[in-house]
């Protein structure tokens, strides 16, 4: 899988000499974006296919982002532990491509990949105990 962080979001469609939007709402700099498989041609005009903001993917300019190395090592960022920042953009990046908030897309994907049993407490009085 590839990540991209976003370096740049300024708008970049141009019409009669101006351009149309002054920022693109599908982008926030730095956060991190999976990349998905971009056609030829797009890549060769300089394009990148990413999800964005609005859990749909769409070609931006591939010099608006800079490539996540995997494993790299980086700061933590807390999300109830320590996560190493590349690990935490990949989740915010899965999440943002599930259309899902990332506790939601890590509660699911702990429910699919791990044998846990059913809980019948309601998750916020777990919190409390």
């Amino acid at each position: 899988m590839n990540y991209l962080r976003c370096v740049k979001n300024q708008g970049f469609i141009w019409q009669s000499g101006k351009r149309l939007d002054d920022e693109i709402i599908g982008l926030t700099v730095g956060t991190v974006y999976k990349a998905l498989p971009t056609e030829p041609e797009a890549a060769a005009h300089g394009m990148v296919r990413v999800i964005d903001n609005s859990a749909e993917d769409y070609l931006y300019p591939a010099h608006y982002f800079e490539p996540v190395e995997i494993g790299a090592n980086g700061g933590a960022k807390p999300a109830t532990t320590y996560l190493p920042e590349w690990m935490y953009g990949i989740l915010q990046a899965e999440a943002i491509a599930s259309d899902k908030t990332v506790s939601a897309f890590l509660r699911d994907l702990l429910s699919e990949r791990l044998d846990l049993p059913a809980v019948e407490a309601n998750v916020t009085d777990l919190a409390y105990r």
